[in-house]
């Protein structure tokens, strides 16, 4: 494999001709995030790939979480899409530093500010301050961080909390050798791997590692006293 340039990444990390397959018989639908939608679109705001999107939306409606957390809010865009399968009363905390994404957020969630709480710093700082706790957890920041998000949520889960991951394959250079990917991508490039890693081996979770969108990793908390698979006779 040839050693890719300083700041080219890989366009996608499956194959071309099957996402256009999918997306072609997928059909749309409207929904509350589209004015976020296309927001981020026209600013070139990266966002959930269609596939990500669908697959987030398939769990959220599976286990209707009462409180999601999310770290990285950018537009808004995830925060309003997931907002539709709450259960009744539940709530989403959304984390973002960055200020334009701040100021962009603030516009496109103020229609549902009873639903989604807009926090504005660092994720470190502000999540042990939050009370938790969280069924579901969106990560969907920056990928040289995820391993001290990870550490963060611990003691803020639920029992069975599911943490969706966005972005872990970055382009495909995870896959790729250090060596064959540019030298200020390889910082980023270690972190994640050793954030894989770390996940896919924690027993107290089950985890899936797919190559969807820009790589998804899928991790179920498991219940305390390895109760999991237990039925009742």
């Amino acid at each position: 494999m040839d050693i890719l340039k300083d700041g080219e990444l890989p366009q996608t990390v499956g194959e071309e001709y099957l996402l256009n397959f999918i997306r072609e018989i997928s059909p749309y639908t409207e929904d509350a995030a589209s004015p976020a939608l296309e927001h981020s679109l026209a600013d070139g705001v990266p966002i959930l790939s269609e596939e990500t999107k669908n697959l987030l939306g398939t769990l959220l409606q599976m286990h209707h979480p009462r409180r999601i957390l999310e770290i990285g809010t950018a537009y808004g865009f995830s925060a309003v899409y997931m907002s539709q399968f709450l259960a009744e009363g539940g709530s989403i905390d959304t984390l973002e530093r960055n200020p334009v994404m701040i100021r962009e957020a603030r516009i496109h969630l103020a229609p549902f500010e009873e639903r989604i709480h807009l926090h504005e710093g660092a994720a470190q700082d502000i999540i042990p301050e939050l009370p938790g706790p969280y069924d579901f957890v969106l990560i969907d920041a920056g990928m040289g961080q995820y391993a001290v998000f990870w550490e963060e949520i611990q003691e803020k889960l639920t029992d069975h909390a599911v943490i969706f991951c966005d972005n872990v394959l970055h382009g495909g250079l995870v896959a790729m050798d250090r060596y064959e990917i540019p030298r200020r991508q390889r910082t980023i490039h270690q972190r994640m791997r050793d954030f894989l890693t770390e996940v896919l081996a924690d027993s107290n979770y089950q985890s899936a590692l797919l190559p969807i969108g820009d790589g998804v990793l899928i991790a179920v908390r498991k219940m305390k006293g390895g109760k999991d698979n237990a039925h009742e006779s």
